[in-house]
């Protein structure tokens, strides 16, 4: 993918102006500079990405002012601040690409910006909002032109009801799409609903169900070598057990959360919540409150 975006970008630099005229040159240097850009964040380049996002943005000033070529730029970029949490200036340069394709008469790619703009304000906090973000979001979307984008919409809501405290409401609309959820073959999108399934079935009260849940979670998460995610899971069951009254095995099972966000490192964004796991360990005064603030802080940096 980076290997033909950037010969797509050579060989922009170095058409003619005067085959195409420079200003529709421009528009397509822009273009093969977001595609470049894009890449690099799929390979895990933000910063890469960003500065050829920016260089794209520049381009798209000296080109035709065409609407969708800086509505695709923006909306990369706006991506792009999601992956390095710069939700503020994510979601503003989201809000301008929803604008340029709802003027266009873009309905699914506005609906794809919508979801994304849902993404940034439930991982910046607002859940609220990335619920009304979801819920408009879903009219628009195309399911034949891309068929994950509804379930993937549709979890997200579920997950956001479900941090809203709304369990039955998660609870039914994760009943009433099972039969597109089943159209989804991702094997890790199949856990995280797993997931999902046990924290709804935690909030409604049934603790055998939700335990399984998360005990085959953790599992599966571990069995594809993604310990940091198994680690922030297993607080929901730490929670759980807590609140039980099995305070020794929650006990045992933060320590050994502990443990592995130590091993592997963490992203800034999560070293208070760390903190005051391991303070709240250390003190004996572990509570399912502070453990609960632990896990939404590291469930949102780990999304």
């Amino acid at each position: 993918m980076l290997h033909f975006a950037g010969a797509a970008r050579i060989v922009a630099e170095r058409i003619d102006p005067n085959t195409r005229g420079p200003r529709a040159l421009a528009d397509l240097q822009a273009r093969a500079l977001a595609a470049l850009g894009n890449a690099r964040r799929v390979g895990d380049n933000p910063h890469g990405a960003e500065l050829d996002l920016l260089n794209a943005l520049g381009r798209c000033e000296a080109g035709t002012g065409d609407p969708l070529v800086l509505a695709e730029v923006l909306e990369r970029l706006g991506i792009v601040y999601i992956e390095q949490r710069r939700f503020a200036e994510a979601r503003a340069h989201l809000a301008w690409t929803f604008r340029l394709y709802e003027q266009e008469d873009k309905t699914h790619e506005a609906g794809v910006v919508l979801m994304h703009l849902g993404i940034a304000a439930l991982y910046d906090g607002a859940s609220k909002e990335a619920a009304d973000h979801f819920l408009a979001a879903l009219p628009r979307l195309d399911q034949v032109r891309e068929p994950r984008a509804v379930p993937g919409c549709l979890q997200n809501l579920a997950w956001t009801w479900a941090d809203c405290g709304r369990f039955e409401d998660a609870r039914d609309l994760v009943w009433q799409s099972r039969a597109l959820f089943a159209l989804d073959p991702h094997p890790l999108n199949r856990v995280k609903r797993l997931w999902l399934d046990g924290r709804i079935a935690a909030g409604l009260g049934h603790p055998g169900r939700a335990e399984r849940c998360f005990l085959e979670v953790r599992k599966a998460f571990l069995a594809r070598k993604l310990p940091y995610t198994a680690a922030v899971a297993a607080l929901d069951l730490a929670v759980l057990w807590l609140e039980r009254g099995r305070t020794a095995q929650a006990r045992a099972l933060v320590a050994e959360t502990l443990e592995t966000f130590g091993l592997l490192g963490i992203a800034r964004e999560a070293l208070m919540a760390v903190a005051l796991l391991s303070h709240a360990l250390s003190q004996d005064c572990l509570t399912v409150a502070i453990l609960q603030s632990a896990a939404t802080d590291l469930q949102r940096v780990e999304r």
